[in-house]
C-alpha cells in the first residue's frame, strides 16, 4: 500500500512539474516578448550536429509575431510621426505668432518711447535733451538780460547820482555867480555912488 502511495504521489508529482512547462511550451510563442519567443524557439527546437532543427509551426508562428509587432511598430512609427508633424506644425505658428506678438511689441515700445514735436515723432531722450537746451538757452538769455538790466541801472544810478552832484554844483555855482552878481552890483552902485557924491 506504501508503494503504491509512493507512486501516486510521484506521477502527481511529475504531472504537476510537467504541467508548468506544457502550458509553457504552448503559451510562450503566444505572449512575451519576441526576445522571450525567440528564446523559447531555441529551447524547445531539436539538434542536429551544429544547427537546429525548427518545427515549421513554431516557425511560421514566429514569423507572424515578429510581423504582427513589426506592424506595430510600424503603426506607432506612423501615428508618432504624424502626431511629430503636428507639433512642428504648431511650434511653427507659434514661432511666427511670437514674432508677430515681438514686431508689436517693439511698435508699441517705440511709440511709447517717441513724443509728437511739431509734426514729427522724436524719442523720449532727444524730446528732453532738446527741452532742457531750449531752457538752458532761455535761462542763459535770462541771466543775460537780467546782467544787462542791473548793468543798466548801475549805469542810470551813477548817471542819476553825477547829474544831482552836477545839479548841486549848478546849484552852488548858480548861487555864487548871484551872489558875486549882487556883490559885483552893490560894488558898482556903491562906486557909482561915491562919484556921484
Amino acid at each position: 500500500m506504501k508503494i503504491l502511495i509512493y507512486t501516486i504521489r510521484g506521477v502527481l508529482l511529475l504531472c504537476i512539474a510537467w504541467l508548468p512547462l506544457n502550458s509553457m511550451a504552448q503559451g510562450s510563442l503566444e505572449e512575451g516578448t519576441i526576445e522571450s519567443q525567440f528564446e523559447y524557439l531555441n529551447r524547445i527546437s531539436n539538434n542536429y550536429e551544429e544547427y537546429k532543427v525548427v518545427k515549421k509551426y513554431n516557425m511560421t508562428k514566429m514569423q507572424s509575431n515578429v510581423l504582427d509587432t513589426l506592424n506595430t511598430f510600424r503603426k506607432n512609427l506612423a501615428q508618432l510621426s504624424a502626431e511629430l508633424k503636428t507639433r512642428d506644425e504648431e511650434i511653427e505658428q507659434l514661432k511666427s505668432e511670437v514674432a508677430a506678438a515681438q514686431e508689436e511689441l517693439e511698435s508699441t515700445i517705440a511709440i511709447q518711447e517717441s513724443i509728437p514735436f511739431l509734426g514729427a515723432n522724436m524719442h523720449k531722450s532727444t524730446y528732453n535733451t532738446l527741452m532742457l537746451g531750449i531752457i538752458a538757452v532761455l535761462g542763459i538769455g535770462l541771466l543775460f538780460f537780467i546782467y544787462r538790466f542791473n548793468a543798466s541801472f548801475r549805469i542810470i544810478a551813477d548817471t542819476n547820482k553825477t547829474l544831482s552832484e552836477t545839479r548841486e554844483e549848478f546849484e552852488q555855482h548858480r548861487r555864487n555867480a548871484l551872489e558875486r552878481e549882487r556883490k559885483l552890483s552893490r560894488q558898482l552902485i556903491d562906486e557909482r555912488n561915491k562919484r556921484l557924491v
